[in-house]
């Protein structure tokens, strides 16, 4: 179950933490390709997924040493899928395939030995011992990951390459052109029994590895595994992370979070990032502000949490809690709209009815963001206040994201972006006048990008004017556009 479309995943920041994601072997990139939402019947697998994420985080802390370590060998980790499913289909393999087995089995038991000194308690994390795969690939017992067709496979093999050795030596020394040619004669029936006899003996090593293919199959499923922990654990570091705590109840609680995304862009300008927290219950959530007051950031910044949460990850928070939803859908402005031969209000429709298609059968958690922007203010309204009054009739939680008025009804939670709520205008230009900096970069800075829990009948900001005033609109148009709020 994959939630949001690739181009979404992008927009709201999931696609700049997935390629965070630092994952070492070919069997965790393998997990990443196949990474999906946990389902609602699945919270016991959700929450288990999320403990051992936990588990390897708190692990990393106090074995730095042998985590090094790990990461140094998983570097050594080839991929050999292919070549254990042309064992398991009777091909007979070849001397590179027996040695990317013999590499592996010898790598495992190094990995091992790392594993156990971990004490992890993760149950589905095993690497079984393939001691059998090395003696069966090693018969000389040297532990070296080179693989040859040894002569103590068959006493047959040995008197054919000592005769081989023999010619080669008598073709060195012998002088008559005549007697050399016959030698090489010789010699190339030789290496034809040679081959003859590897093949035999490749055959037998194919037949003797078959019956471990499982055992070598685990523990490339627990590599991959122990890496994609190690990758999750570290992202979760990074950004301090918590465990969502996964409730039953269709109820959604965040405390202080934020987008990674935002928050790496804001660090390299020297700017910091404001944290928001909300909570949100069944039925409808409307978040009002002025333009520029960050409505949008809010509803990515939620987004990309629930998301992370869903796929096991942990959440950028000081708190969460959220239940497991069928259905996460996402409706914003549509830059791709037009290449399909839609206008943007046209897309947004299109997208709405598998919304409400959606709604009618799974529980779902909706995020609409300016939803009808791209239509008349009039009929934008009546469009935005019909779907939240229509979203509430559901198992859903539904976040409208608006900067119309007069949306939400009593039973509906409001929130605002402060944004310039509490600024003082005066202030403000005076900066813009003494301070070499660009004023909407002055205006950035004095925003407040938090929510605000407000009255249900709460007006949105209308700071577009003062704005106008602090960006140095010419003051005739200024005095025009007063003419009309006073109207």
């Amino acid at each position: 179950m994959t939630f949001l479309s690739e181009q979404q995943r992008a927009q709201i920041g999931l696609t700049y933490l997935m390629n965070m994601l630092e994952l070492i072997t070919p069997y965790g990139r393998e997990k990443k390709k196949k990474l999906r939402a946990y389902k609602r019947g699945e919270v016991d697998k959700l929450i288990k997924e999320l403990d051992n994420v936990e588990k390897v985080k708190d692990s990393l802390k106090h074995n730095t040493y042998i985590y090094i370590k790990i990461e140094n060998l998983f570097f050594e980790v080839k991929d050999i899928k292919h070549t254990l499913k042309r064992c398991e289909d009777l091909f007979v393999l070849d001397e590179i395939e027996f040695f990317e087995i013999k590499s592996f089995a010898i790598l495992c038991d190094r990995l091992s030995e790392c594993f156990i000194k971990l004490n992890l308690d993760i149950p589905s994390l095993k690497i079984n011992s393939l001691n059998e795969v090395v003696n069966i690939l090693d018969p000389e017992h040297k532990k070296i990951s080179s693989f040859y067709i040894y002569e103590d496979y068959s006493e047959k093999l040995r008197i054919i390459r000592d005769e081989k050795r023999r010619l080669e030596q008598q073709i060195i020394s012998e002088k008559n052109e005549k007697n050399i040619e016959a030698l090489k004669q010789r010699r190339l029936d030789i290496v034809i029994e040679e081959e003859q006899e590897e093949f035999i003996i490749r055959r037998k090593l194919t037949e003797a590895l078959r019956v471990h293919l499982d055992s070598i199959r685990e523990n490339m499923d627990s590599v991959g595994k122990l890496d994609m922990y190690m990758a999750k654990a570290k992202l979760a570091d990074k950004y301090n992370g918590v465990k969502p705590k996964i409730c039953t109840d269709i109820h959604i609680e965040f405390e202080d979070i934020i987008n990674p995304q935002l928050f790496d862009i804001l660090t390299k300008q020297n700017k910091s990032i404001t944290p928001i927290s909300v909570s949100l219950n069944q039925g409808t959530s409307v978040i009002t502000g002025a333009n520029m007051s960050g409505k949008s950031a809010a509803m990515k910044v939620i987004l990309v949490n629930m998301i992370l949460a869903h796929y096991g990850f942990f959440v950028f928070a000081a708190k969460a809690e959220i239940p497991v939803f069928d259905y996460i859908g996402y409706i914003a402005e549509d830059e791709q709209s037009l290449s399909s031969g839609l206008s943007s209000f046209g897309a947004e429709i299109v997208k709405l009815k598998n919304v409400m298609d959606k709604i009618k059968s799974e529980r779902c958690f909706v995020a609409l963001d300016e939803l009808a922007r791209g239509t008349n203010p009039k009929e934008g309204y009546c469009l935005v206040k019909a779907v939240a009054g229509y979203l509430r009739n559901f198992e859903t939680v539904s976040v409208i994201a608006t900067h119309y008025d007069g949306i939400v009804d009593k039973d509906m939670t409001h929130y605002q972006v402060i944004g310039l709520k509490y600024v003082d205008f005066d202030k403000i230009k005076y900066r813009i006048i003494s301070e070499d900096k660009a004023s909407i970069d002055i205006l950035q800075e004095c925003m407040d990008y938090r929510l605000e829990l407000v009255q249900d009948n709460s007006t949105v900001p209308k700071d577009a004017l003062n704005v106008c005033i602090c960006l140095g609109l010419d003051k005739e148009l200024i005095d025009r556009i007063k003419e009309y709020y006073d109207r």
